[in-house]
This record gives structure tokens, sequence and C-alpha cells, in this order.
């Protein structure tokens, strides 16, 4: 991405498979939801591919508790986007209790990585997901510590949810989860 600044790549290497999870929202105006933004890649990488319509609008959460210059790049390599794009600088456990929230198109979790807060993180966002929505959920390849696995936590959640989402599959990236939001059956 011309003109942008950035210290790390996990994500190009999802860009195929996000393209065929998310083509359908280009050039509609769709509300998207970022948990954990590093440096703006994928945020970047969504408003100039698939956020396009004019009115469609990102939000991205991320504290940014380090001081290792993260926060100063993410606002450069935003900045140009404007209103499209909100940062909330706050935990996300915090900033999604609250009301007042669009219904999102688009969510992608990539926050917290224990995995009680993985959970969480996935708890909270899914009333906010709109149906036929997406949620993508990063770094489900298993590895990390014993209580830093977002997999443990995507398969507790699919195993809660059950019945209210269709999996989407992807090409030869594993890493990521994508789940499409199906209406929910209403008990005979």
């Amino acid at each position: 991405m011309p003109g942008k600044t950035f210290t790390r790549d996990w994500f190009t290497k999802h860009i195929p498979n996000w393209m065929r999870w998310l083509r359908r929202f280009e050039h509609q105006p769709v509300h998207a939801l970022e948990i954990g933004s590093y440096e703006g890649r994928s945020a970047c990488w969504m408003l100039d591919n698939v956020l396009t319509h004019p009115e469609s609008r990102l939000a991205c959460i991320d504290p940014f508790q380090a001081a290792d210059g993260r926060l100063a790049r993410f606002l450069a390599n935003t900045e140009e986007y404007g209103f499209r794009c909100r940062l909330e600088r706050a935990p996300s456990s915090l900033v999604l209790r609250r009301s007042g929230h669009p219904l999102y198109s688009i969510v992608y979790v990539d926050g917290d990585h224990r995995t009680s807060m993985a959970l969480e993180d996935l708890i909270l966002v899914w009333p906010l997901l709109a149906t036929g929505g997406v949620l993508i959920i990063d770094d489900c390849d298993g590895r990390g510590g014993r209580d830093r696995r977002p997999l443990t936590a995507a398969n507790a959640f699919m195993d809660c949810y059950e019945g209210q989402f269709a999996r989407l599959r992807g090409g030869e990236t594993p890493g990521q989860i994508a789940l499409e939001k199906v209406p929910k059956e209403e008990p005979a």
C-alpha cells in the first residue's frame, strides 16, 4: 500500500480468502468492525477494497497500550479515510458492552489472544452482526501458550452457537475462520 508505513505483515496472505468472503459487500453501504488493529493494514485494505461505498464505515477497537509507535502508525496509515474510519482506543470488552452500535455486516476479531478474552469478544459481537454478515476470527492456527489460543475460543463459540452460522471455506492459508450469520431457527 503506497504511502503507508507497516513493520509487520500477517495479513496479505489472507487477501484471496477475504475477497471471496467479502466481495458481496463491495459498493454497498455497510458497517464493519475490527477488533485489534495493530498498524491498520487490514483496516486500510478493507476501506480500499470492500468498504468502497461512500456511506460505508469501519469502527476499529484497540487499546494501543504499548508505547512502541503502533498507534502513531495506525493514525498515519488511516488518516486519508477521515470519518469513514473511527478508532475507539479502549479494551473491546468495555466498548462492546455500550449500546448504540449499528448492525455490522463484517466483524474481524484479532484482539486479545487470551482464550477467555477472545471468547468474550466473539460472544459480545455476535448480537451486533447482521444476519448475512461475516465474522472473521484470526489466529486460529492452534499455536500459542495454554491460555493464548483463539482457536479454543472459536471452537467453544461455534459449539455454543451451532445452527446460527454457516462456515465459509477458504483457500490455502490456514489460521482464520469465517462464519456467515444465518437466520436463527426458533424452537418448535
